[in-house]
């Protein structure tokens, strides 16, 4: 909570009005914002996923997660069922570096209906997706501190090939939508 959450709180103007005179307590892992509590608690121990009912999951780095805890089971649905005093009003998200084929976050996945972003490209207004491949830098920069210092990355677009820079994302992050495998944009 305070080496990772704290940093990013502190640098944001928005998130500063949220935070009230009581901060929350780091030994309790809690952060208290005006509206809401949020709770940091870790996957491998038992007590932290069953202790308290919770209307908002957030799972992060899942494929990191222990495959059972401390003899209750899969952590994810040992913390679902905290979920359940909320019927039909919870909400569960999980996120993660997909490392392996069958870990949990590539297997809810595929067991979803597949959504991926697509926002339309600033230059063709095709609807694109970001992949790796896409990302580009001078040939001649091979160490990723000087690309990183310098800003050098760029993305191009599969579509058109022109250069899309950081500057352009914002606008198209908010023109873009989640679409279903299988279906197109519009």
């Amino acid at each position: 909570c305070d080496l990772r959450v704290m940093p990013m709180v502190r640098l944001s103007p928005a998130l500063q009005r949220q935070i009230g005179e009581d901060r929350g307590d780091v030994k309790m892992r809690m952060l208290k914002f005006r509206r809401c509590v949020v709770l940091f608690r870790t996957a491998r121990v038992a007590s932290d996923l069953s202790q308290l009912a919770v209307q908002h999951l957030f799972g992060d780095e899942v494929d990191q997660w222990v495959d059972e805890v401390q003899g209750e089971g899969n952590p994810w649905k040992v913390a679902l069922e905290r979920t359940r005093t909320f019927k039909g009003r919870w909400r569960a998200w999980m996120t993660s570096t997909p490392t392996v084929h069958e870990g949990l976050i590539n297997t809810e996945f595929l067991a979803g209906d597949r959504r991926r972003f697509h926002m339309p490209c600033p230059h063709c207004a095709e609807w694109i997706t970001f992949v790796w491949d896409q990302v580009k830098w001078p040939a001649e920069v091979t160490h990723h501190e000087v690309m990183n210092q310098r800003q050098l990355a760029w993305y191009e677009c599969h579509r058109c090939a022109r250069r899309i820079d950081d500057t352009q994302k914002h606008h198209m992050l908010q023109q873009g939508v989640w679409v279903p495998e299988g279906q197109s944009v519009v």
